[in-house]
């Protein structure tokens, strides 16, 4: 049975990665079009997460720093500190953190 979980979570892992690695390749492609056409204008906003735990902390906030155009730049009390590059989308950003990061990698921590 513990073989079955262990699979289980290798298995929603993967799934992670290349959710995250379609996130990063769009979030890419808008990013160089936001630069070449200079529509950039930057914000920070706070994030707050309802994961519970230092590694799927540490992963979702890794998670999001790997996304061109958006840095992790501190964790206070349940906030994690997020400065984006394209700040006029902060609640979609927020509502993107929550159904393709947050949710995904507490499924593979619980």
């Amino acid at each position: 049975m513990k073989a079955l979980l262990i699979i289980k979570k290798v298995f929603l892992f993967c799934l992670f990665l290349g959710s995250l690695n379609r996130l990063v390749f769009l979030s890419s492609l808008k990013m160089t079009r936001d630069c070449l056409v200079g529509d950039v204008k930057d914000q920070v906003i706070y994030y707050p997460f309802e994961v519970r735990g230092e590694w799927p902390l540490f992963v979702l906030a890794q998670a999001i720093t790997l996304i061109p155009g958006k840095v992790t730049v501190d964790q206070q009390g349940g906030h994690l500190l997020v400065h984006l590059v394209r700040g006029l989308e902060a609640e979609a950003t927020i509502k993107e953190i929550k159904t393709k990061l947050e949710e995904p990698i507490a499924r593979i921590f619980a």
